[in-house]
């Protein structure tokens, strides 16, 4: 209960701090920075706070977070890329963020950020200039996806590990229980488990395909120099095709 208090007040405390700041509180943007310097990708993986898409669905929560997101965007692009189309690009990256990185939660999108900023040892998140575009933007979540995919991947093989270790234990501590009518009753607990991860394994490989048909479209409207606006009509043309199941 303690810890589903601690992860419903987070996006709160983000709100408020995104108000404040949009009213140049300076002592807001100092808490916001202390909060993103206590984040990191293993907090995001293994939260149990709603994602970006079931929120961005759900008609009470579709403008708060929409909000939230296009602030956080519109303040990494007024102190990196002043000379962009700040609040156009900010309110499409918004919309799009939540359909292509549907298992994002709002802490992801700090963290993106930050990703972006600080790790221009990687070529393709180079930028040069003052201007950046929101197809830009996207094409830069699949550098951060992939150490969030790391990282959950190694939180799934933990918590697996903890898992079969509190199993072992419970078949020392019940272990005469077993010698008599046990043994099935373990064999079924095993084998939902097993069910269990391999469903969970099959849902994530089709997220990421769904991730890396959005990435391939646009990869291909960049390669083909595709002028900006029919690129982004297209590609959201292409976005609403049948979702996943």
């Amino acid at each position: 209960m303690e810890q589903n208090n601690k992860i419903q007040v987070n996006t709160p405390t983000v709100q408020h701090l995104l108000i404040e700041i949009s009213k140049n509180n300076i002592d807001a943007s100092l808490d916001l920075a202390r909060y993103e310097r206590g984040l990191k990708i293993e907090n995001c993986v293994a939260s149990t706070e709603k994602n970006i898409y079931s929120l961005v669905l759900n008609l009470e929560t579709e403008k708060e977070i929409l909000k939230n997101i296009f602030l956080l965007t519109q303040r990494f692009l007024q102190a990196n890329f002043p000379e962009s189309a700040i609040d156009a690009t900010a309110s499409q990256f918004a919309q799009d963020i939540t359909e292509l990185r549907r298992d994002w939660i709002l802490d992801d999108i700090i963290l993106f950020f930050k990703f972006v900023r600080q790790r221009q040892d990687i070529p393709e998140l180079k930028t040069y200039g003052a201007k950046i575009t929101s197809i830009k933007l996207l094409e830069f979540t699949k550098f951060y996806e992939d150490e969030r995919c790391d990282a959950k991947e190694k939180f799934l093989s933990q918590k697996k590990q903890q898992e079969l270790r509190e199993l072992h234990d419970e078949k020392i501590v019940n272990g005469f229980l077993f010698k008599t009518f046990g043994k099935e009753m373990l064999e079924s607990l095993e084998n939902k488990k097993e069910t269990e991860r391999k469903e969970k394994m099959e849902r994530a490989v089709k997220t990421q395909k769904f991730h890396s048909e959005n990435e391939f479209c646009l990869q291909w409207l960049k390669e083909n120099k595709v002028d900006e606006n029919l690129a982004l009509s297209w590609f959201n043309i292409f976005r609403f095709r049948k979702q996943l199941k």
